[in-house]
């Protein structure tokens, strides 16, 4: 699963998005709403936020946040 403090390293913008869709558990109709939002918005934000993550682990040489990333668009763990 996602850790928080994986979550903080986020810009603010992309990390709210998150922290509702999955640590809050709202679908994105309703984390749209909590943020004032159109649904697209979100939806684009989580999308960035999960493209963030990868970049951020790759780059550092660890693959721990891609490997949470997949399990949570997927529901699978990631292959070793």
């Amino acid at each position: 699963m996602l850790s928080g403090a994986r979550c903080w390293r986020c810009p603010c913008r992309y990390r709210e998005p998150v922290v509702l869709f999955y640590f809050h558990e709202m679908d994105v109709a309703a984390a749209a709403r909590t943020m004032g939002l159109p649904k697209g918005n979100p939806e684009g934000r989580l999308s960035r936020a999960r493209t963030l993550l990868r970049h951020s682990d790759s780059e550092s040489g660890r693959g721990a946040a891609q490997k949470e990333v997949f399990k949570l668009e997927t529901g699978k763990e990631a292959a070793r």
